[in-house]
């Protein structure tokens, strides 16, 4: 879980710190933010796309936008310094930080990252800074290794500054073996990687991406998937099933139609509620636009269940303020990571724990 999410210069904030903490530094399980239209809150649920992103941006990955892109879509306009972030976090009962500071160009100057060392103390990762020639690297004896250590180096003197560190580490995890990973790195390493990757984020304005982890079905409405996955396909039908009708209360069943061809199934969501006095069977498709915005809220609610951090922006956008008071109820009983929303929703606000509220 994030315990502290401090930026600067990032977007509209000048400077800001978001304490995610409870009593004795214990992180909420759950936090609303709440603002009017423009007042930042999006930008909140940004800098942590942000994160994702500046991890897996390597110099020439094909379809992923260059550090400087990235840099350049979240810096402030104008800015009267440079932009920085830092994520404080707990992961497994053990606390770190990451964090990271841009040159005006959007080059990297600093990049630090401190969590749990083999001895079960709390140590450096990495610190890396930038000279006047190649960058001053410092990495982790007990983290780093024998040859990883030597090849990180090389690739840190060649690629830092144009990547982050993190990036550049994700990079070697990807195209090496966990045997070799293993071997010459701590697994703390692997740790906080697989943490930034589980991280779901839901971005509502302009259809802005998000990011969910839950697996197989991009599309929960229709689509493909191969036969062998059919399991997969009635876990998510239960689970559909359930939430909705706990939400809708003239909605009686949720089912997938199914066609088998060859090796694959093309699933289609269909929706059996009351109209007119009937109960009648229609397509998810045609549904309202506010049942699909819950549809699209469902990813991310699972992956919150299933114990990941979420961040969901504007979660009562469309939705009917009684809907979102019982979507509320059903997800706070459900999350099992750290679920962080916002709203501008002030009537949703009085129903909530005010230690867990935060205004911008």
């Amino acid at each position: 879980m994030f315990t502290r999410i401090v930026l600067d210069n990032f977007l509209s904030f000048g400077h800001v710190e978001f304490n995610l903490s409870g009593a004795y530094g214990k992180p909420l399980n759950y936090a609303f933010v709440y603002g009017e239209n423009g007042s930042g809150k999006t930008n909140l649920v940004r800098s942590i796309a942000f994160l994702q992103n500046i991890t897996n941006a390597v110099a020439g990955n094909d379809g992923i936008d260059s550090l400087g892109a990235i840099h350049g879509k979240h810096a402030m306009a104008q800015a009267d310094g440079q932009m920085h972030v830092r994520y404080e976090f707990i992961l497994d009962g053990k606390r770190g930080w990451y964090d990271l500071t841009f040159t005006m160009t959007g080059d990297v100057c600093r990049e630090e990252l401190v969590y749990s060392t083999p001895k079960g103390n709390r140590g450096r990762y990495f610190l890396i800074e930038k000279t006047m020639d190649f960058p001053s690297v410092s990495l982790g004896k007990e983290i780093f290794r024998g040859e990883l250590s030597k090849n990180l180096k090389k690739e840190m003197n060649r690629l830092w500054g144009k990547n982050t560190a993190l990036a550049i580490i994700s990079s070697e995890y990807s195209r090496n073996t966990s045997t070799y990973m293993d071997r010459w790195s701590f697994e703390g390493m692997g740790t906080v990687l697989e943490f930034i990757q589980s991280i779901s984020t839901n971005i509502d304005p302009q259809g802005m991406p998000g990011h969910s982890p839950v697996p197989y079905l991009q599309n929960i409405d229709h689509g493909w998937i191969e036969r062998i996955d059919a399991a997969v396909l009635d876990a998510y039908e239960e689970a559909v099933s359930s939430f909705f009708i706990r939400l809708c209360s003239d909605i009686r069943d949720i089912r997938y139609e199914r066609r088998v061809d060859g090796s694959s199934i093309e699933y289609r969501l269909m929706v059996t509620r009351e109209i007119a006095g009937k109960e009648r069977v229609i397509p998810f498709e045609d549904e309202s636009s506010g049942i699909k915005k819950l549809l699209s809220l469902f990813p991310s609610l699972m992956s919150c269940a299933l114990g990941s951090v979420t961040f969901i922006d504007e979660l009562d956008s469309g939705i009917h303020d009684k809907m979102v008071r019982d979507l509320i109820s059903q997800a706070m009983d459900a999350i099992g990571g750290q679920l962080v929303v916002t709203t501008h929703n002030t009537s949703l606000l009085e129903t909530l724990d005010p230690r867990h509220v935060f205004v911008i």
